[in-house]
């Protein structure tokens, strides 16, 4: 009898180290999940980099095309909208696919893919002048799900509302203007155009934004 009773504590384990194993492997748990985390968003920022720099030859070849780049206000596109909110990257948008630039220029370098146009923000025009067969406004949108500010340099002074996270955390529209160089005192890209994703925490002018110039942080 004496012998099983050994055997028996030899076998068992006390609540203390229960607990302690459970603890183990909660922090374990814990650290995985960090590190997928951090891989994920390295995954999502090469993403976003790679959709700028796509978005840029879209830009270009439009603007060999037509001699300009896309526009970035309703007005210069000849169209009317519900509301200007996403207005830059909305125009960025219809103006490359619009009916006109495909018949005109059809060897032009376009998408082909829609896999990241969305209509954040429900709006449309008061026409169609899209290959689209509705007339919403859409907008090309980052890996998380935000539009991204398109600004041509012609509207850098002026102010432009988008659909983003505000500093407290809640989507909200938010004004933003063409940034500009904190060492030369004017804009980036001062003869082109300003292509930005507020990033990771899609916040608007935050050290974690992305765009087609690098930014002096």
């Amino acid at each position: 009898m004496r012998e099983m009773i050994e055997m028996n504590r030899l076998s068992g384990f006390s609540l203390i180290e229960i607990l302690v194993v459970i603890t183990i492997i909660g922090l374990l748990i814990g650290l995985s999940a960090g590190t997928y985390s951090h891989f994920v968003t390295k995954g999502e920022i090469a993403e976003t980099v790679s959709l700028i720099e796509e978005l840029k030859t879209y830009a270009m070849s439009y603007s060999n095309e037509r001699g300009d780049y896309p526009p970035s206000s309703f007005k210069n596109l000849g169209i009317v909208a519900t509301d200007s909110t996403n207005e830059g990257i909305e125009c960025f948008v219809a103006a490359i696919y619009s009916k006109a630039y495909r018949e005109e220029h059809p060897g032009a370098l376009r998408p082909s893919s829609d896999k990241h146009l969305k209509n954040t923000d429900e709006d449309v025009a008061e026409k169609n002048i899209t290959t689209f067969g509705l007339p919403r406004l859409l907008e090309y949108i980052d890996s998380w799900g935000n539009p991204f500010i398109y600004i041509h340099n012609r509207d850098y002074g002026l102010p432009f509302h988008y659909l983003l996270y505000s500093e407290s955390g809640e989507l909200d529209v938010v004004e933003v203007k063409a940034l500009n160089n904190s060492l030369t005192g004017s804009p980036y890209n001062q003869d082109s155009f300003q292509l930005i994703s507020a990033g990771p925490d899609s916040i608007f002018g935050t050290d974690d934004d992305l765009a087609n110039f690098d930014i002096e942080k």
